[in-house]
């Protein structure tokens, strides 16, 4: 079974790698129990921005959680970091360069 087909909460409880109590899952998607249950319903509870708002909230990976939904696919995301030249890694003493030593870029403004 995909993760688009679970309950939500029980990939979350998954990722996180431990039992949550329906509130925090409500609090994670800034959410009352009814307007969870409700978005549930509709069809609305599984967006991006949700998504986003409980990555953070458990820090979580966003990506992960956005392809796991099916928001975005793998494909996509290959694509794009392998499109991006030196996408995470910065330069440093004798040309080598290392992800870890990755830094925020000043040159452009954030999104």
């Amino acid at each position: 079974m995909k993760d688009t087909q679970k309950d939500p909460a029980v990939v979350i409880m998954f990722l996180v790698g431990r039992q949550l109590r329906a509130a925090e899952i409500h609090a994670a998607f800034g959410l009352s129990r009814s307007g969870y249950r409700k978005a549930q319903e509709q069809g609305r509870l599984i967006t991006a921005d949700n998504l986003l708002r409980v990555a953070g909230y458990f820090n979580l990976n966003p990506i992960e959680l956005l392809t796991r939904f099916g928001l975005v696919s793998r494909e996509a995301v290959s694509d794009f970091v392998g499109s991006e030249p030196n996408f995470g890694v910065t330069t440093i003493h004798r040309g080598a360069t290392r992800v870890r030593d990755a830094a925020p870029r000043t040159d452009v403004p954030a999104l």
